[in-house]
């Protein structure tokens, strides 16, 4: 009784596991800033990025494209990495934890199964045969317990490297269109910025089947609004620090 009331720590069982839920929300997203999880989502991000660092590069210093492409490329691709490997520490953090729970701990983890699976609308005799079942197989246990008690979803995350590469290549297939087009008018180069947009977000919303119109709208947007704030800046300093170079 006493490891019972250790582990719940006097909360309900409902309480304990709404609290193990936010526990593992809390390890399944990213650190260090928002970061989209997996390489498709990661190039697709990595897309919209590089356009809009690019574009406001093109604003101010055209000439920096190239060398700031390539550091970029870099960056991303290490960032998207490490993001994943801090996120994939954290989650095998977890099932540690709950294996330790369930070999020192069976009487509380029956418990939260016996909860979990009533809410799920079971009730005995069947309830008791659920949890038994359960009860009996370690590995089965613990899938159900990071699934159902943490919310985990364990096949969803991808190995940190092929995260990295999605967003390597996501800036590399910005980046080549872009570079290319400097090379043309303004008009083709932020009619490229468009398209990349356009694609970028209609791609990464396709899984999810959301609103295409709305996304892209609200999407265009911001990059719009960003680049025209840059604008503005940049003509309005400009001047400024001139000045102040040539005292």
């Amino acid at each position: 009784m006493c490891m019972s009331h250790d582990h719940f720590k006097g909360k309900t069982v409902p309480d304990h596991l709404k609290q193990a839920r936010e526990k593992g929300a809390n390890a399944s997203e990213q650190i260090h800033g928002v970061e989209l999880s997996g390489s498709f989502h990661a190039a697709c991000d990595a897309v919209k990025e590089t356009a809009i660092y690019l574009s406001v590069l093109y604003l101010i210093v055209p000439q920096a494209i190239p060398i700031f492409g390539i550091g970029l490329c870099l960056w991303k691709s290490g960032r998207a990495a490490f993001l994943g490997w801090s996120r994939l520490n954290r989650l095998n953090q977890l099932i540690e934890e709950e294996h330790y729970e369930i070999k020192n701990s069976r009487e509380t983890e029956q418990k939260e199964l016996t909860e979990i699976y009533r809410a799920k609308g079971f009730e005995s005799p069947l309830l008791d045969q659920v949890v038994q079942v359960l009860m009996a197989d370690e590995n089965r246990l613990l899938t159900v317990m990071l699934e159902e008690e943490l919310g985990l979803r364990l096949e969803e995350y991808e190995h940190p490297l092929k995260q990295g590469f999605g967003a390597f290549l996501g800036v590399f297939l910005a980046f080549l269109p872009l570079f290319i087009a400097t090379y043309f008018s303004p008009i083709v180069f932020f009619i490229t910025v468009f398209i990349l947009f356009v694609v970028a977000t209609t791609i990464s919303i396709l899984p999810q089947k959301r609103s295409f119109i709305s996304f892209n709208t609200w999407s265009i947007s911001l990059g719009f609004l960003v680049l025209l704030t840059v604008y503005e800046l940049h003509i309005l300093l400009t001047p400024l620090f001139t000045r102040l170079i040539n005292q």
